[in-house]
């Protein structure tokens, strides 16, 4: 699905033609969970930003993949309104989760 070349060849390439490899260059489906917080954390990137490549790229996927039975938009629009607002208490604040249906989380319909 993804066209770039795997991240350590991605490095390589940019090693060789001296150019720099952002974040920017790494789709958000495979950055990993500590570096999305923490560049949350320092400011380099916004929960905004984080979830909307987040949700992009679910909605790019999904029509094939059929992945998700839902998702909670509006619980992550108020999560990450708080953390830009500077809410930055937790480990892993600003990273997207997907929780299995089968698991019990307030206001969303649990199936078995």
């Amino acid at each position: 699905m993804f066209l770039r070349p795997p991240a350590p060849r991605r490095a390589e390439l940019a090693n060789a033609h001296n150019t720099q490899v952002t974040l920017a260059d790494t789709p958000p489906m495979r950055t990993s969970a500590t570096t999305i917080a923490s560049d949350v954390r320092s400011g380099a990137r916004t929960a905004t930003s984080v979830l909307e490549q987040h949700l992009a790229e679910i909605e790019l996927a999904d029509g094939t993949l059929e992945a998700w039975v839902h998702i909670d938009e509006e619980g992550a629009l108020g999560a990450r309104r708080r953390l830009d607002a500077g809410e930055r208490e937790l480990a892993l604040a600003g990273v997207p989760v997907g929780v299995k249906d089968i698991i019990d989380v307030s206001g969303l319909l649990t199936r078995s």
